[in-house]
């Protein structure tokens, strides 16, 4: 958790001291979604549909 922090951290310009979430769960993602200061949500995953294939 702490690597995927720091590398999202530098990437995006954020001090490592700074926080974005309040807690890693689901309800911390969602309370940051919901907050002003969020700008922009970018989803990563892998997956395709069965009849794009």
């Amino acid at each position: 958790v702490d690597f995927m922090r720091n590398l999202f951290s530098s990437a995006l310009g954020l001090s490592s001291a700074e926080k974005v979430l309040d807690e890693l769960t689901l309800d911390g993602v969602a309370r940051y979604i919901n907050s002003e200061t969020s700008r922009a949500i970018l989803c990563l995953g892998k997956g395709a549909l069965p009849g794009t294939i």
